[in-house]
């Protein structure tokens, strides 16, 4: 309790013996009663749960400011904790809001957790109406889109979501002068809200999955969200692996989320707990400030567990990292590439980078790693297919060296293809599916559905599309073809493999291009790779420079 922690132990003379017990409690408030935690106990799946899934269970039931950060490490179990926790606060309306690829392990989850028979419906873009007990959805199926003139009259008509046809409708309109800025501005608007279906619901409960993604306080999903906690002011479960992916900041909008009025100020909390740097260009998050930690400020809403905490005996990956020569038309492209932009970088080495510059050429660098098939022409299609990589994939099945159920990471789409053609054909031995973002929903639920029932040898994924939510824990090999200057897919897709139920060691094999962006990448993830916003031409061509070794 913050009054002890100013005052000591010395504050407690004289105190009640319930004030004593509350401030002992690690949580800062009271766990189960002895009612409450026979109660838990005669759940069915009571038993079947882990003693850290138990413990989560008791702090988002007990939690009496009704909503909690759930920030259990992946594979951990954050679904089964709250689905039991929902059970025993007899929650009947859920609304589940996960990733669209997500959406069939939620359903497995309800059907094997909950004691509870309430008719669960997985709302989709065809179909997006709620349904009467569990409602299982995406942020963009509970979304609507409205126009609102220059006279504020809120009109829906059939073209909103026709970008060109709502543009030209704006234009077509007056200007107003924004107050804040004293700018003109078009005063005819484009507003995405919460679907009224969704918000005349009473709902018990929100259960949003992958919180992490609601980081961004301007971020339109959170606004809908926070639009629908208005209508009802239900509980909410946020959960979440990892709800920071860089800075501490990164939680404000979820603990906004949970708690409008008890967190306002988006300045006021990133001073707190970062290191903001002020100056003439604003104000920027430079770091975390270590002595002031959340997990100890935020206790009373946020429980965290990691996976050394809970499961220490996990088995660990085998790593293998293996560093190979690209072939000579990556290397004569990759080298190009280079040469180049610190030329270009070079004419005016004082300028700040440029963000959109560098993230197309950061993405060009990779995809020249990846594979030179993911590479665009200019003319339209993609240059003829060649990787380092995939050649090294190749080489090690057939010498023996993987061992399946084996799972391919690759980032690129045309490079997730090139992977599972290559191996049809030099392993036609192995039984290979599969998937990437653009394909159907119900192919991509049915490859994976494949790979866990062992119906395939292996999968080739892309990253994007498998980081959240999947158990793989039979495979034996993941093979990083590609990884992403996207730390949290990165992070994310490891616990895939590496979470509860794992028996066996899995082996990590991650091949790494001499002289090309995985060295970016390593930079990236290891946190060595300064904000872009405050990087100059010059900081990005030595760094450049650094991956040559003629240099």
């Amino acid at each position: 309790m913050r009054l002890i922690e100013w005052f000591g132990n010395d504050v407690l003379n004289g105190a009640s013996d319930d004030v004593r017990a509350l401030a002992e409690t690690p949580w800062g408030f009271y766990g189960f009663s002895d009612d409450e935690l026979e109660l838990a106990r005669t759940h069915p799946a009571w038993d079947e749960l882990f003693e850290h899934q138990r413990e989560g269970v008791e702090y988002m039931f007990c939690n009496p400011h009704g909503s909690t950060l759930c920030a259990l490490s992946w594979g951990m179990g954050k679904a089964a904790t709250s689905i039991v926790a929902a059970d025993l606060m007899d929650a009947q309306r859920i609304l589940v809001l996960a990733p669209l690829t997500l959406a069939p392990a939620w359903t497995e989850e309800l059907q094997r957790w909950s004691a509870l028979h309430r008719e669960v419906k997985r709302s989709v873009a065809g179909d997006r109406t709620p349904g009467p007990g569990v409602t299982i959805a995406n942020h963009e199926v509970i979304q609507e889109v409205v126009l609102r003139d220059e006279h504020g009259e809120v009109t829906q008509p059939e073209w909103t979501t026709n970008a060109r046809r709502v543009k030209a409708w704006r234009e077509e309109g007056p200007k107003k002068v924004d107050p804040k800025t004293g700018k003109a501005k078009l005063a005819r608007e484009r507003i995405v809200r919460v679907r009224r279906d969704y918000l005349a619901i009473d709902w018990d409960l929100i259960i949003v999955d992958e919180s992490v993604l609601l980081k961004n306080r301007k971020a339109v999903k959170a606004d809908v969200l926070t639009q629908l906690r208005k209508g009802s002011d239900p509980f909410m479960f946020l959960l979440s692996g990892s709800p920071t992916t860089k800075y501490r900041d990164d939680l404000f909008r979820q603990m906004q989320i949970m708690f409008p009025r008890g967190f306002t100020s988006y300045w006021r909390f990133a001073e707190f707990f970062c290191v903001v740097d002020k100056d003439g260009w604003g104000w920027t998050i430079e770091g975390d400030r270590p002595e002031n930690d959340p997990h100890h400020y935020l206790r009373d809403f946020m429980w965290v567990k990691s996976q050394d905490e809970a499961l220490p005996d996990l088995p660990e990956y085998i790593v293998n990292h293996v560093p190979i020569e690209p072939l000579a038309k990556q290397r004569k492209a990759l080298d190009q590439m280079i040469d180049e932009w610190v030329v270009e970088l070079e004419d005016e080495p004082s300028e700040t980078i440029v963000a959109e510059n560098w993230l197309s050429r950061t993405t060009r660098l990779a995809q020249i790693t990846s594979n030179m098939g993911s590479l665009p022409k200019p003319s339209g299609g993609f240059y003829p297919r060649a990787s380092a990589k995939e050649d090294l994939l190749i080489d090690m099945i057939n010498q023996g060296d993987i061992e399946t159920p084996l799972l391919v990471w690759s980032w690129f789409v045309e490079t997730t293809h090139s992977i599972a053609d290559r191996l049809r054909k030099a392993a036609p031995h192995l039984r290979v599916g599969s998937v990437v973002g653009k394909d159907k929903r119900d192919g991509k639920d049915a490859t994976i559905a494949q790979y866990k029932a062992d119906e395939l040898d292996v999968l080739v994924m892309q990253m994007s599309t498998g980081k959240f939510g999947h158990t793989f824990t039979h495979t034996k090999t993941v093979f990083y073809h590609d990884r992403a200057f996207d730390s949290d897919a990165w992070v994310q897709s490891l616990a895939r493999v590496r979470r509860i139920g794992l028996a066996h060691t899995p082996v990590l094999i991650v091949p790494k291009v001499i002289e090309s962006a995985d060295q970016l990448v390593d930079a990236n993830l290891e946190g060595k790779l300064q904000s872009i916003a405050r990087m100059t031409n010059g900081d990005l061509a030595r760094l450049l420079r650094s991956l040559r070794d003629d240099d």
